[in-house]
């Protein structure tokens, strides 16, 4: 059982990567525009998402990191 919770950590995690990980490129290309742009705050908010749209892509690969730790463990009675 602590297999399959592992291997659906492992999944879900991955997920939450690729969408985190794409949403940060895609606000990333944004943020350049508008420091080019020289918006203060477009910046500023561009700045924001980039940071804690980093910090869930980070939490996402310690959920996979924890679920293949899961799903590799070996019980030892």
């Amino acid at each position: 059982m602590k297999n399959f919770f592992g291997i659906l950590i492992v999944m879900y995690g991955t997920a939450l990567s690729m969408v985190f990980g794409v949403h940060t490129l895609v606000d990333y290309e944004a943020l350049q525009g508008a420091v080019a742009r020289g918006s203060e705050r477009t910046e500023v908010r561009h700045r924001q998402n980039v940071g804690f749209q980093g910090v869930w892509f980070l939490m996402s690969n310690i959920m996979i990191i924890q679920g293949l730790s899961m799903a590799s463990s070996r019980r030892k009675d």
